[in-house]
């Protein structure tokens, strides 16, 4: 039998639940990040491909279920809409990614020991 290098990867995805609800994950970092960028739930969520009504109703959840709001969002007029990501949005969003980071060094130490 010949042995083949055979490449092992181990994938995990790691998201915050309250309560059996779904809080805190990868979609909604990265739509935190956009609002961040763009100022707008709706410039972020046309970047990410996303429906407002999508985008909307995810930061809905979020500040719903968190202790502060992590966005801000400001009626147009004059000087037009937007909305702003919180100080606790902003921690918790680089709170998350440093968890992920963690996850993914030990993952792939762990890969390590399965080569095939």
């Amino acid at each position: 039998m010949k042995r083949t290098n055979k490449s092992v990867e181990i994938h995990v995805r790691c998201w915050l639940e309250v309560n059996g609800i779904k809080f805190f994950g990868p979609g909604r970092v990265d739509l935190l990040e956009k609002i961040i960028e763009f100022g707008s739930i709706s410039k972020a969520a046309q970047s990410m491909n996303m429906s407002y009504k999508k985008a909307w109703g995810m930061i809905e959840e979020i500040n719903a279920l968190a202790r502060t709001p992590f966005v801000i969002a400001r009626k147009g007029g004059h000087a037009g809409g937007g909305a702003e990501v919180t100080q606790a949005g902003i921690l918790a969003v680089r709170s998350f990614k440093r968890l992920n980071k963690k996850i993914s060094l030990l993952v792939g130490k762990e890969s390590e020991l399965l080569k095939l």
